[in-house]
């Protein structure tokens, strides 16, 4: 589900909320439930072509795993927050 925002004909932010389930195979191998949300920026030049630029923010919770540290303890229950930044072409 996404909610669009135009702003003129050439504009728009977009609103997604998300859920992402991550899988990390090296050290302690822990599976992390993550709810997120993303907000973008989309510019069009012409009908074709445009670039989107946006940010991903969510909290990440731990399901199962060990977490790689200094204590070596279970990933299950840690909390920690994710963001990242994005962009690209759109054709």
């Amino acid at each position: 589900m996404r909610y669009n925002v135009n702003r003129g004909e050439r504009d728009s932010v977009t609103v997604g909320p998300g859920v992402d389930v991550l899988f990390n195979f090296s050290d302690g191998q822990a599976v992390i439930f993550a709810p997120n949300v993303d907000v973008s920026w989309r510019r069009d030049f012409g009908d074709r072509v445009g670039c989107v630029l946006g940010i991903q923010a969510g909290v990440g919770v731990g399901l199962s795993g060990r977490y790689s540290g200094r204590d070596d303890k279970s990933a299950a229950g840690q909390v920690t927050p994710l963001i990242s930044l994005f962009g690209g072409l759109r054709f």
